[in-house]
């Protein structure tokens, strides 16, 4: 009996240990971190409340079925932004020479060149640090991850693009508040965002 007690006892402090670590475990720090995505671990994104990791949507963006994978995109409009944002600040050095990666389908009556909410944000506890949809910093891709262009399309297609993080000027990684933003134009206007994640430099 003494035997039993000596192999059951342990065995339940070993699941028990295992099971609140589970619990406790976050998704910072995957080499993929998935902030509005079906496709890639991390964060499956799709709820107006915190989920993991404390992360929730900001502002009133609202779920569409035309996507570029999985089986909702969100749709941002008339509230002019659209962010996700964690419940306190995060600390993502982890992804430090890495990427922010979305999917964007963009409508012609957006002014690309002139309007002043055309803007990528990424938050930090300092302030808000932006690339405009116009910039160079923005990499369109294609299926094969290939850069094919510069800066953000306005022609009701849905396209891929990356931003360095380093584009983010004087982002400070380790204390991040919101870690995708993103800017309409005006209310007659609607745009669609998709597969928003960060990625880390893996090279």
């Amino acid at each position: 009996m003494k035997m039993k007690k000596n192999v059951i006892i342990p065995t339940i402090l070993f699941l028990m240990f295992f099971n609140i670590s589970s619990l406790l475990a976050v998704n910072i720090g995957r080499n993929v971190y998935g902030l509005k995505t079906e496709t890639y671990n991390g964060v499956i994104y799709d709820e107006t409340v915190a989920t993991d990791d404390g992360v929730h949507m900001f502002g009133t963006g609202n779920d569409n079925t035309d996507r570029i994978e999985g089986s909702l995109s969100t749709s941002v409009g008339a509230q002019w932004w659209f962010g996700i944002h964690f419940d306190s600040n995060q600390d993502m050095s982890a992804y430090s020479g890495g990427r922010l990666y979305f999917s964007a389908k963009v409508p012609s009556t957006v002014i690309i060149s002139t309007e002043i909410e055309n803007i990528i944000k990424i938050k930090d506890s300092a302030g808000e640090k932006s690339v405009n949809f116009a910039s160079n910093s923005i990499q369109e891709i294609n299926s094969y991850g290939v850069v094919v262009s510069t800066g953000i399309k306005n022609d009701n297609t849905w396209r891929t693009y990356y931003i360095e993080l380093s584009s983010f000027t004087g982002l400070n990684l380790s204390l991040i508040e919101y870690p995708f933003m993103i800017g309409n134009t005006t209310n007659d206007n609607t745009l669609l965002i998709d597969n928003v994640y960060w990625k880390k430099n893996l090279i």
